[in-house]
């Protein structure tokens, strides 16, 4: 059982882990627990797998009469979560649970704890959120992505899962869905799963600049209240699925996105050279962080999500053109991100849980 949602960074890693599962142990039964929100359903659906949600909540942090009220709406949502995980968990009897995180996965590491079901969890941020500082308590194992000095002898360092379909990304297939027959060059605008106005904005304000050396590629999310530019040059989709979205990945010559794990070790993967810009309302602060260490490395460029938008446009716009004038630092970027990247974490994860199927 794969627990975890609320955002594509809490499904997308156990997906990668549930196909190498799915090669490890093909007479594996395989279901998700996820949050009602669309988004997962829409995820894991498209990825094959069956699924079912339960209720959750989350704990908002300020005092307003609005958080407390809905935090004590969420309060009574985990409870029934739980019921209804511990049902789930009876009926289904797994030899193992897969946690990755978000308040879905709370619920259900807790039953799993009562009824002597192991847990197995991953923490992707260098900061550990909320929901999995409770499930580290109830798991067996815990997995991360980013090296620790010490940690405690059950955790173990795996990186981030990364899907397959990554790893037959196609820049000739990535052209071809983009009608792209030039050699103009790509750069590609990432919001993450649920879009960022923010770096939607970028994409607007600088297509007219660098229309006629760039096409631009823009994942919005929905978040399309904006005035994009109507050309041939400017190429918006709403989402796209995993192949296609890594067929456009490997065909792009620089990446503007967040600074979740999953994108930031996606982008190692391929090489790409990547503007990063974080999100700046995370728990913990944890994409300033992810993102820190990877520019500690000197393998991104980092700009702060707080700089006023027409400052950032000015500072992107920059970059950009430092990496146009400057091949030889583009590829210095490029062979940086790319030694940062783990890629095996899906297998070690995969592996790990298969071993609880003999116990």
């Amino acid at each position: 059982m794969f627990s975890g949602g609320g955002s594509g960074g809490h499904i997308v890693p156990s997906l990668a882990i549930a196909k190498q599962l799915g090669f490890l142990l093909p007479e594996a039964e395989i279901l998700f627990v996820v949050s009602r929100g669309p988004l997962d359903a829409h995820i894991v659906t498209h990825a094959g797998f069956e699924y079912t949600t339960i209720y959750s909540g989350k704990l908002r942090r300020s005092f307003s009469p609005s958080d407390i009220f809905y935090n004590l709406c969420d309060i009574f949502s985990l409870c029934v979560g739980f019921f209804q995980s511990f049902w789930l968990l009876v009926s289904y009897r797994p030899d193992v649970v897969f946690s990755k995180g978000g308040f879905v996965a709370v619920p259900v590491a807790i039953a799993a704890w009562i009824l002597r079901i192991p847990v197995v969890a991953h923490e992707s941020d260098t900061y550990m959120g909320l929901a999995n500082k409770i499930i580290q308590f109830f798991a067996q194992k815990m997995t991360y992505t980013f090296p620790e000095k010490s940690t405690p002898k059950h955790w173990l360092h795996v990186g981030t899962p990364l899907r397959q379909e990554l790893f037959k990304a196609s820049a000739e297939s990535g052209k071809k869905l983009l009608n792209i027959t030039d050699e103009q060059k790509i750069i590609l605008f990432i919001g993450a799963s649920q879009g960022s106005v923010q770096i939607n904005l970028l994409a607007q304000s600088l297509f007219a600049f660098f229309k006629n050396e760039y096409h631009f590629v823009i994942i919005s999310g929905g978040r399309n209240n904006i005035p994009f530019p109507k050309d041939k040059g400017f190429h918006l989709f709403d989402f796209l699925e995993a192949q296609d979205l890594y067929n456009v990945m490997e065909a792009s010559d620089i990446i503007i996105s967040r600074a979740g794990a999953n994108s930031l070790f996606e982008i190692a993967a391929m090489k790409k050279a990547a503007i990063i810009i974080p999100h700046p309302q995370t728990g913990g602060d944890h994409q300033r962080k992810n993102a820190k260490v990877f520019e500690k490395s000197g393998a991104i460029c980092v700009f702060d999500p707080s700089t006023p938008q027409e400052e950032l446009q000015f500072k992107v716009k920059n970059h950009i053109l430092f990496l146009k004038n400057n091949p030889e630092k583009q590829a210095e970027y490029e062979n940086r991100i790319s030694s940062l990247g783990k890629k095996d974490a899906a297998v070690i994860v995969a592996e790990l849980l298969a071993s609880y199927s003999a116990v």
